[in-house]
């Protein structure tokens, strides 16, 4: 049996799991924000199964939502918060919870990459499922707070602040909308899904990240995040859907919608957004848009890009229904913020 990675089980709380499509003024749907960052968390986190929670060894968690008093100081001194910051300050009661879920000591270790934390986080999850023959789960969770709004808007100068928002791809595009969800999904070699019993979901065919920023608040130049998706891609033939990263501002959809052309070409193969409907989850945007990748995958679908009213391009290929494919295999893109990039190639089983 070949030694490849393989999802064995995902799960995740946002607007399309829970079927709610409540009111947002920044556009899209938003999660309940009601609950507090912890609750959040262990709704998504107690919907994983006894079999994964007793044979996970490693633990690789990230967000940006932290500690009440840490955020009030740190948003009120510093001009720029730093990533390492705003982890030390991680809320650790969340830690706890799930450590009493375990019943057993399990690794336990925090990331950021900013927009491509759920990749990157799984990049390392799929070296150290290798190297180790572990279990490796991921989890990543954020809610929609003002402060992190803010901070985006200072950053990419694009978070729109009125009642009309338009989506990733959209000519008229003001900026992202800020969603709220927590998503975890387990992983390991296939050899270790064997032996504990675990029916494979998708594998992780290839999965890479590279840093490049041009300045701290623009996404890396076309060619080089070119090169990281070709590099991932040993077929191009047998993808069949581009699970576009799409921050819904000017200047990054721009950037990989050049991305997608150098590197599919004429292929007819459909490039959607999922951020149109659950807005920018931060640190979570790669995995939930990922899970519901698979999700659609095993239905023999792609799921759309909703809110996009004009076009950036005249392009069919960016899609607004749902699209039907017989492929097995999509490119999860995940770029932007201070030129952090990373890309996965994913084969539904």
């Amino acid at each position: 049996m070949q030694d490849r990675v393989v999802i064995v089980e995902m799960c995740s709380v946002d607007p399309i799991t829970e079927n709610m499509q409540l009111s947002n003024p920044y556009g899209g749907w938003v999660y309940d924000n009601d609950l507090t960052f912890e609750q959040l968390a262990m709704k998504s986190f107690d919907l994983l199964s006894d079999k994964v929670l007793e044979h996970t060894d490693t633990l690789i968690f990230s967000s940006l939502e932290f500690d009440p008093v840490a955020k009030e100081k740190l948003f009120r001194t510093a001009d720029r918060p730093r990533p390492n910051t705003i982890l030390n300050s991680l809320g650790v009661n969340l830690i706890v919870q799930m450590s009493a879920k375990f019943k057993k000591y399990v690794d336990s270790y925090s990331v950021n990459y900013m927009c491509a934390t759920g990749l990157k986080a799984m990049e390392i999850a799929s070296m150290i499922a290798k190297e180790r023959n572990e279990l490796v789960m991921i989890g990543c969770v954020d809610k929609r707070t003002i402060e992190i709004e803010i901070k985006c808007s200072q950053a990419l100068r694009a978070v729109n602040h009125s009642e009309s928002y338009f989506g990733p791809f959209d000519k008229n595009r003001k900026g992202f909308a800020v969603g709220a969800s927590c998503s975890f999904i387990a992983l390991c070699t296939e050899k270790k899904a064997k032996e504990i019993g675990l029916e494979p979901i998708a594998v992780v065919e290839a999965i890479k990240s590279s840093s490049k920023a041009l300045t701290s608040t623009q996404p890396s130049d076309v060619q080089f995040i070119n090169e990281l998706v070709t590099s991932c891609i040993t077929n191009i033939d047998r993808v069949g859907h581009w699970n576009a990263h799409a921050t819904a501002t000017p200047l990054g959809d721009d950037v990989e919608y050049d991305i997608f052309k150098s590197v599919v070409k004429n292929r007819d193969v459909p490039i959607s957004s999922l951020k149109g409907r659950v807005g920018h989850c931060i640190s979570n945007a790669a995995l939930v848009e990922m899970i519901h990748g698979i999700k659609y995958f095993q239905q023999g679908k792609v799921f759309k890009t909703d809110l996009l009213y004009d076009k950036i391009v005249d392009d069919d290929r960016i899609i607004t229904e749902e699209y039907s494919t017989d492929k097995d295999t999509f490119i999860k893109c995940s770029f932007g913020f201070a030129g952090k990039n990373s890309v996965a190639i994913i084969k539904c089983l």
